[in-house]
């Protein structure tokens, strides 16, 4: 088996920040704490306002130590944090895109789905030295059109109808949706009927019969995911502070979901509804840390497809058991690989790197054990590396 040479679909990132060419050795890590970075302790006087013992462990994460490793081996440097920030900033002292694709070209990143608010065509889009397809973020434009009218089904029928239009005319390939995070992953079906009678409610910010309108958006949704034969994503696991913090979200409407709310298995009841079996779920982030239940999900409904964004590159050393779980229990046509990528494009290569390394020794193990045949094997590396992707989107 050899994977060096396989190409890689990313299958969730967001956008790169054209402003992170020189970066200090602790900003370079700080790329890698995800969401929680946002509600650190802040100390007056030290490096962007952390103290030093938070420092410490901040460039003591296993993923910085395993970023910190490939990058050396790439730019023939000493393993330090120090080291390798240095030749980072030499090599972006002109700009980003010739270091990205430097990135992307040595990890074989051929495409991938980027989740934004920004338009199509934005430049900082572009920066993507590969492939690019888009997200619709439903929840954004859900709460936006939320406050602009009086009637459910107008209200609906205006949702709708940016989506059919950012499907049909402007690309779109799917939708991302932040159910677990906005109230929670315990949903049920509603249909017009309801939520024609909750909506004067809601708008009066009645918590139940907001929950009832989103739960009817939801459904609705996922029915027209399947007139436009499109997937709809979920972020699904703690990966942040978001599920952590229950700040208000998407300004202010709602109070968020818990770290409880966001366990794959509540949605199960939801998923028996039988006219939502056509529609594809992609749960991201294989759920973190609930990985068996993900694995379980995408083993027992048939539309359930797994990403394993975030878990990968952030679980560093412990990616291995991860992987050989999800493989145990998924199809193995239902598995993605994904970053969750957001600022600079050293967590995508990343990714890619250790998701390369992880799957050689997975299956190299179970071909030793005789698990797999050696071609069922490098089939499997295969599809989960880009093949998957490649039927899901039909590219």
């Amino acid at each position: 088996m050899n994977f060096s040479n396989v190409p890689v679909f990313d299958n969730h990132t967001h956008t790169l920040d054209p402003r992170s060419i020189q970066l200090t050795p602790l900003e370079l890590a700080l790329n890698f704490l995800h969401g929680y970075r946002d509600v650190l302790p802040k100390t007056p006087g030290g490096p962007n306002g952390i103290s030093e013992e938070l420092q410490l462990h901040i460039e003591n994460m296993g993923v910085v130590h395993t970023m910190v490793n490939h990058l050396s081996k790439l730019f023939a440097c000493e393993p330090t944090l120090q080291a390798v920030t240095e030749e980072r900033n030499r090599r972006t002292t002109e700009g980003m895109v010739d270091y990205t694709k430097l990135l992307y070209k040595d990890a074989g990143i051929m495409g991938t789905v980027v989740e934004s608010v920004l338009p199509m065509n934005d430049p900082i889009v572009g920066l993507f030295p590969c492939r690019i397809f888009r997200l619709f973020k439903l929840d954004n434009r859900l709460f936006e059109l939320f406050n602009q009218y009086d009637s459910y089904l107008e209200f609906k029928q205006a949702l709708q109808g940016k989506i059919e239009y950012a499907v049909k005319t402007e690309g779109y390939i799917g939708i991302k949706c932040h159910i677990a995070e906005v109230y929670t992953l315990d949903a049920r079906p509603v249909y017009d009927k309801e939520a024609i009678q909750a909506y004067a409610a809601a708008k009066a910010k009645d918590r139940e019969a907001m929950l009832t309108v989103y739960f009817a958006i939801f459904t609705a949704t996922m029915l027209q995911c399947q007139e436009l034969d499109i997937p709809l994503h979920i972020h699904t696991g703690v990966t942040g502070q978001s599920a952590i913090t229950g700040q208000p979200a998407f300004s202010g409407e709602i109070k968020q979901g818990h770290v409880h709310d966001t366990d794959p298995f509540l949605l199960s009841n939801f998923l028996t509804e039988p006219q939502l079996l056509n529609t594809k779920l992609v749960l991201l982030h294989a759920a973190y840390p609930w990985i068996r239940n993900a694995a379980m999900m995408a083993h027992n409904f048939p539309h359930v497809w797994v990403d394993v964004s975030w878990t990968l590159p952030w679980t560093s050393i412990g990616f291995n058991p991860i992987i050989e779980e999800i493989l145990a229990i998924a199809p193995h046509s239902k598995i993605m690989t994904g970053s969750g990528q957001h600022g600079i494009p050293e967590i995508a290569w990343l990714t890619a790197k250790v998701m390369k390394a992880s799957l050689h020794a997975v299956l190299t193990k179970a071909v030793e054990c005789d698990y797999l045949a050696e071609q069922q094997a490098q089939k499997t590396g295969e599809m989960v590396l880009y093949r998957n992707a490649q039927r899901l989107y039909k590219f």
